[in-house]
């Protein structure tokens, strides 16, 4: 999501490509309430870094992110309430080699009975080679 909305993102043209790809689809595109946090910290960073005024960074993050939730066929998922779940974090981190957030990532595409993954990140690396989800990029 950062990078489809940054226009200075080198990866910018591939994001877009692949977001596109799904959208004439009957492909149903999911963002958990975490990934939703990760991109407003990642675009706020992005924009003060860029010297952008406080109040012109809240418009232009609240603007993208409103595009992105009218995209078509998208639905907001979210982590476990469940206690049990959310013990299974640690497995998770263990058995994936992954940080906290990203074992959230994946738990809640298990939860949801997610099967594919669109990223630009390689902390998913083990995953994807154990073939517990198939990788978009």
């Amino acid at each position: 999501m950062v990078y489809l909305k940054d226009n200075n993102s080198p990866q910018q043209k591939s994001a877009f490509k692949l977001i596109s790809s799904f959208l004439p689809e009957d492909y149903e595109l999911f963002l958990s309430s975490l990934t939703i946090d990760e991109y407003l910290h990642s675009s706020l960073f992005i924009l003060k870094h860029h010297k952008i005024p406080v109040p012109e960074r809240f418009k232009k993050v609240f603007e993208a992110l409103k595009t992105i939730l009218d995209l078509q066929h998208l639905k907001i998922v979210n982590p476990s309430d469940s206690k049990e779940n959310n013990l299974k974090i640690v497995d998770i981190m263990q058995n994936f080699n992954l940080n906290p957030r990203d074992a959230y990532h994946f738990l809640t595409m298990q939860e949801n009975d997610i099967h594919e993954f669109a990223t630009f990140d390689n902390d998913f690396k083990e995953v994807f080679t154990k073939k517990y989800l198939k990788h978009s990029e």
